[in-house]
């Protein structure tokens, strides 16, 4: 039976490929032409995650951290307090000139009927999710003083209350 495991989806991102070829990666091809692909397009990767290299980083969507350095904090508290934890970058494919990938906080030995626990190990880092549900509920938020205005501001804020705090943990939490 395979091992089982967690992981905590931070985000999906791109960078340039500087000169890697196009196609998705194998991490279990043993071909020298895959593997050397693979090591030149995670050196890269690694290489703009660098905080003064972070000009070609374009986050995209879904996306739990706000940026690179919410990411490094909360994968640096993980690792530091929660047994198992550890960095993953996961590659994609190379596309169009960019190297897609997913970052992850990779938890060994995590089991789904230890969510609960898990969640509470990882809110003790005092980090507040980014919750696109909420952001966009809070846009829609009349500016006005009008009776309309007021009415409809209650109906959305009541929207607000009804949202799950954990949501956000919950959606970006997987297990295998």
């Amino acid at each position: 039976m395979a091992e089982k495991y967690a992981e905590l989806e931070l985000y999906y991102d791109l960078c340039n490929s500087d000169g890697c070829g196009e196609g998705r990666f194998l991490p279990n091809s043993e071909s020298e032409y895959s593997v050397n692909r693979f090591n030149r397009a995670m050196r890269t990767v690694e290489r703009y995650l660098l905080k003064n290299c972070d000009y070609g980083l374009r986050l995209g969507y879904p996306r739990f951290v706000r940026d690179e350095d919410e990411a490094k904090t909360l994968i640096q508290f993980s690792e530091q307090n929660i047994k198992g934890a550890s960095s993953l970058i996961e590659l994609v494919d190379c596309m169009h000139g960019e190297i897609a990938f997913e970052r992850k906080i990779y938890f060994e030995s995590w089991v789904k009927s230890q969510q609960k626990e898990l969640l509470q190990e990882l809110k003790k880092s005092g980090y507040v999710p980014r919750d696109e549900q909420r952001e966009r509920l809070e846009m829609g938020l009349a500016p006005g003083e009008t009776l309309e205005d007021k009415y409809w501001n209650e109906l959305v804020e009541a929207d607000i209350k009804k949202l799950d705090p954990n949501r956000p943990w919950k959606e970006a939490l997987k297990f295998f």
